[in-house]
């Protein structure tokens, strides 16, 4: 049954956009202006560097706040008003890159000020198609002497599959998770979208029960687990399905968010 919300937190990738122009969809910019219409508080919550979500941003009106970086940032879109920034500990991202890299991974980290690859450009392809920005390269000396929110592993498709399940990935003290068959990510400790999310909320006066919550991946469980109602698109993630309230209805990948609002969000 739809139910009334004063919180919309809503991925990106996979979500809000379904196509390589990285556009989004005029249904799904209307399903937005709906909710903002409606009184409900948008926020983009994506894995994105704060910058990278910003073409999305110019693409949506009255959007005030975002959670970039799978929740390490909480900031509003001009980063002006910063609420919360976490940043992985060097010693834990040198052990990251170091294991990455025996088992022959590329290597590619946020740092505050922008994204950077330690590997040829060739071998980060498929995560720079993603991202559509600028990628700089450096070196792992220079990677380390920078705030880093995040540390990424690359590699072909299907080459993070199962790798979660790894014995050695419990030696680092981080988060980690799959955020595509080719990305695997390693955060502060704790931190989700889920926890940056609480963040905003909470800034905000907003509880976790008056929160929706949109996605597809396993990045987003930690955010349904929190949200008090939770609606995964119909991708290819079969856990982020099982984790979320429910599910968005079959159609055009590029329209799932906005059928997922018509069935969630009660406007009467």
């Amino acid at each position: 049954m739809p139910r009334k919300f004063r919180l919309a937190a809503i991925d990106i990738d996979g979500t809000l956009i379904h196509n390589p122009s990285l556009i989004i969809s005029e249904a799904n910019r209307n399903a937005i202006a709906r909710m903002q219409d409606a009184g409900i508080e948008i926020a983009l919550a994506s894995g994105r560097h704060h910058a990278s979500m910003l073409p999305f941003v110019a693409q949506l009106s009255g959007l005030r706040w975002m959670v970039s970086s799978q929740g390490c940032e909480v900031s509003d879109i001009s980063r002006r008003e910063v609420l919360e920034k976490v940043f992985i500990p060097a010693s834990v991202a040198q052990q990251a890159i170091t294991l990455g890299r025996s088992l022959g991974y590329a290597i590619a980290v946020y740092a505050d000020d922008g994204i950077y690859r330690l590997d040829a450009p060739e071998k980060i392809e498929a995560y720079a198609g993603l991202d559509g920005g600028k990628i700089t390269e450096i070196t792992d000396a220079q990677a380390l002497e920078k705030p880093l929110l995040k540390v990424m592993w690359t590699g072909d498709e299907n080459s993070m599959t199962g790798i979660e399940t790894m014995p050695e990935l419990a030696t680092l003290d981080a988060t980690h998770v799959r955020t595509h068959t080719y990305l695997y990510e390693f955060l502060p400790s704790g931190v989700t979208k889920g926890t940056g999310v609480a963040r905003l909320a909470a800034h905000l006066g907003i509880s976790a029960d008056e929160t929706i919550a949109f996605g597809d991946a396993e990045n987003d469980i930690p955010l349904f687990q929190w949200a008090g109602f939770s609606v995964a698109m119909p991708s290819r993630w079969p856990a982020a399905r099982a984790a979320a309230t429910i599910t968005a209805p079959d159609g055009p990948p590029e329209t799932a968010f906005a059928r997922s609002v018509e069935k969630a969000v009660d406007f009467s």
